[in-house]
């Protein structure tokens, strides 16, 4: 027994009698110790069949023993990690190996399971016994939290206009333009102040075009989205229902198996696979609803396969049936060519001013031909995303006029194209 031991017996008034069965007449063969805390209870404590249990919860729970306090403003001795180097004294604080710990899975791009992994769990053990490691669920609420706490100081290092531009301004310093034909930013009103603070820059410095007065190029995409998400509004059951089938679908990799089976039982020929949308991301929810509309037989198979299937759904969104898939189908044809429009402005390796004013004429036709359709639901969600077209390009003098000069310079069209649009 070892002196801390033994100074936690006495400091508890334990007793220890150790009997010999050799020395006393009628004593039970194997050595017996009976240690006492009370006159009233007694707890045998022998060496193989009662162990020392005791003794080693006294020692977590003693508050003489170093190596149980909990307090947290407790510091400790540190080691010297190499030659050279000193003791130095630190406490324990889980909160910050914590985020230490999510910090490294955000730096290195590494999957939440790997804090899940025996040998980073064994080497942290050995590095920080009392920590205990959390699971991949609350490392992925750290890095959320991160996250969130980061974008808030972006929000307020950036919360003027002025701001946004200087650090506009030093980005093309370092990339060595001097000369900018527009800057596409989205319609937020502090851009608006950045435009002019960098309109005034670059006059100063002779390099703007007729004064900067194009400067400011709204972005296609950013209105495109507007527009679209005023649409979804009207269709959000049909699309709430075929999220939460690709949700149950996805969940598990058994499920996600049992309709691979339902898939080629229908003897559907497609390559496509179901993917789960970002809901406030409406190109996501296009592609998700583009891709699940193709296995509706194999849906419905499952549905016959898995009995918890509809239970599941329609305790929540509630199932998609034929008139809903039809639905779908028309919203994928209608949201169709908003996308390809996006992806085609989005591009950062080919030129995309001469492709921006003939886009917009192509939108403006599909909308006008679209709320002359039979079908009422589909006429007012084209009229509602017409009123949003014409809040920003419905007149000739809200738009940017360097987008008809893009247009007239590209060979493949002339300035007749213009005039007619």
């Amino acid at each position: 027994m070892s002196d801390y031991e033994d100074e936690a017996i006495q400091n508890e008034g334990v007793s220890v009698d150790a009997h010999a069965s050799s020395k006393t007449p009628g004593a039970s063969k194997s050595k017996k110790r009976k240690i006492s805390r009370t006159k009233s209870e007694e707890l045998h404590a022998d060496t193989k069949l009662n162990g020392t249990s005791s003794l080693k919860a006294h020692i977590k729970s003693c508050p003489k023993c170093p190596y149980s306090s909990t307090d947290p403003t407790q510091t400790e001795l540190i080691a010297p990690s190499s030659e050279g180097e000193s003791l130095s004294f630190g406490k324990f604080d889980a909160t910050a190996i914590r985020k230490s710990v999510a910090e490294m899975i955000i730096i290195d791009e590494l999957p939440f399971r790997f804090v899940e992994a025996k040998g980073f769990r064994k080497c942290m053990f050995t590095a920080c016994p009392r920590f205990r490691m959390p699971s991949r669920w609350t490392v992925a609420r750290d890095c959320y939290k991160i996250y969130l706490d980061e974008k808030k100081n972006v929000s307020n290092i950036f919360h003027k206009g002025e701001d946004i531009g200087k650090a506009i301004e030093k980005c093309l310093r370092d990339w060595g333009l001097d000369n900018v034909f527009t800057i596409t930013v989205d319609n937020a009103s502090s851009n608006d102040v950045a435009t002019g603070y960098l309109r005034k820059k670059f006059n100063n410095l002779g390099s703007s075009i007729l004064d900067g007065k194009f400067l400011h190029m709204r972005c296609i995409a950013h209105i495109v989205n507007l527009a679209v998400n005023d649409a979804l509004k009207e269709n959000n059951e049909s699309i709430c229902r075929v999220r939460g089938a690709v949700r149950y679908v996805r969940q598990s990799p058994s499920r996600l198996q049992k309709f691979k089976e339902c898939i080629q039982m229908e003897k559907i020929q497609s390559k496509a696979l179901l993917s789960l949308d970002v809901c406030t991301r409406w190109n996501s929810t296009y592609l998700m609803l583009d891709s699940a509309q193709k296995f509706e037989r194999a849906f419905e198979r499952f549905e016959e396969l898995d009995p918890h299937y509809g239970h599941d759904l329609l305790n929540s969104e509630g199932i998609t049936d034929h008139d809903g898939w039809e639905n779908v189908r028309r919203l994928c044809m209608f949201l169709g060519h908003f996308y390809d429009l996006t992806v085609k402005v989005s591009g950062s390796l080919y030129v995309t001013s001469n492709t921006y004013f003939p886009e917009i004429c192509e939108v403006y036709s599909i909308l006008r031909d679209w709320i002359k359709s039979r079908d009422s639901h589909f006429s007012s969600m084209a009229q509602r995303m017409k009123d949003k077209f014409d809040k920003y390009w419905g007149n000739v003098d809200k738009m940017n006029m360097l987008l008809y000069v893009a247009t007239v310079l590209d060979p493949r069209r002339n300035l007749y194209i213009v005039q007619k649009a």
